[in-house]
C-alpha cells in the first residue's frame, strides 16, 4: 500500500468561494439580508484518451446573512448560503441543490469618528471569523454520480479561518467603503486545500 499528500490550489474557488463581507454595512446597527449570487464558468477537463471535454458550469448561490452589534464597538456577523450548481457537458447534465459552507465572523471597531457637525463619518474595522464545513463536500475523482471537479461542491470540506478589515466615509446619506480580507485554508479530509488568500 503507497500513501501520498497532496495539495491543490484553485483561484476562482467557483461555487464555494463567493463570500463578501464587504457587503455587509458597517455603519448600521443591525440588519438581516437574503442575497443572490450568479456564476457561470467554462471548464475545460480530458477524459481517459486524451479528448478534451468542454463543460458549463452554472453556480447560483441564496444566501441569508446578519449583522448585529452587540456593544458599542463589537459586530457580529453570520452568513448562510445555499448552492445550487449545474454543469452541462458531453457526458450528460449533473447537479447539486445542497446547504453552503456557514461563515461567523466578529469584527471591533478601531475608529468611529464624527466631524463636521455631524455630517461627515470615519469608520475603522478590522475582525476575523471561522468557515465552518457545514456544505457537502464529496469530491471523488473518476465517480460517475459525482461531478469530477472540487470546485462544484457546496462547501470545501474544511475548517479555514478569516482576517478582515475595512475603512468607510460617510458624508451625510453617501459613503464609500473599502477592505481586505486575508483567508487561511486548510486541508479537507481528501488533503485537497483550495487556494488561500483573496
Amino acid at each position: 500500500m503507497v500513501a501520498y499528500t497532496s495539495n491543490a490550489c484553485d483561484i476562482c474557488g467557483c461555487g464555494v468561494g463567493n463570500f463578501n463581507p464587504y457587503m455587509f454595512p458597517h455603519l448600521v446597527q443591525k440588519f438581516i439580508s437574503v442575497g443572490y449570487n450568479y456564476r457561470y464558468y467554462r471548464s475545460n477537463a480530458h477524459d481517459d484518451l486524451g479528448n478534451e471535454m468542454v463543460n458549463k458550469e452554472y453556480y447560483q448561490s441564496f444566501s441569508l446573512a446578519g449583522q448585529f452589534t452587540i456593544a458599542r464597538r463589537i459586530e457580529l456577523m453570520g452568513y448562510l448560503p445555499f448552492q445550487s450548481n449545474t454543469q452541462r457537458g458531453p457526458e450528460g447534465n449533473k447537479s447539486l441543490n445542497k446547504l453552503g459552507d456557514a461563515i461567523f465572523l466578529a469584527n471591533y471597531r478601531l475608529v468611529d469618528h464624527i466631524s463636521s457637525g455631524n455630517k461627515l463619518r470615519q469608520t475603522v474595522v478590522a475582525g476575523g471569523g471561522i468557515k465552518l464545513p457545514t456544505g457537502n463536500s464529496q469530491y471523488e475523482e473518476g465517480s460517475e454520480e459525482e461531478v469530477d471537479n472540487p470546485n462544484f461542491q457546496a462547501g470545501t470540506g474544511s475548517t479555514d479561518f478569516l482576517l478582515n478589515g475595512s475603512y468607510s466615509l460617510q458624508y451625510k446619506k453617501i459613503a464609500v467603503s473599502t477592505g481586505i480580507t486575508y483567508k487561511m485554508n486548510t486541508s479537507n479530509k481528501e488533503d485537497y486545500r483550495f487556494a488561500t488568500g483573496y
